[in-house]
């Protein structure tokens, strides 16, 4: 994904789920179903607990999405100077 669409995909998702009453109704919805703020964790069902997990997932990235400033992501790649004591003195 490019970050236009990154960006585009940020704004329509504002637009969605903050601006129109039904959007805050589905997003309500979406919360609920994917739980949001309930439990995944299954006693004796790994299948179970990981399928809630996939689901909840869902409604993390669309809160993600929505808390996102619209600034565009820092894509350079930070190095750190190596530390140790072959590099002592230097």
């Amino acid at each position: 994904m490019t970050e236009d669409e990154r960006q585009e995909l940020i704004s329509d998702c504002k637009a969605i789920f903050t601006k129109i009453d039904a959007g805050v109704n589905v997003l309500q919805f979406i919360s609920d179903f994917c739980l949001e703020h309930a439990q995944t964790f299954i006693v004796n069902s790994e299948r179970k607990s990981c399928f809630n997990e996939g689901a909840r997932s869902v409604i993390l990235k669309i809160r993600e999405l929505l808390a996102d400033k619209g600034e565009p992501r820092q894509t350079e790649v930070v190095t750190t100077e190596k530390t140790g004591p072959e590099n002592a003195g230097n």
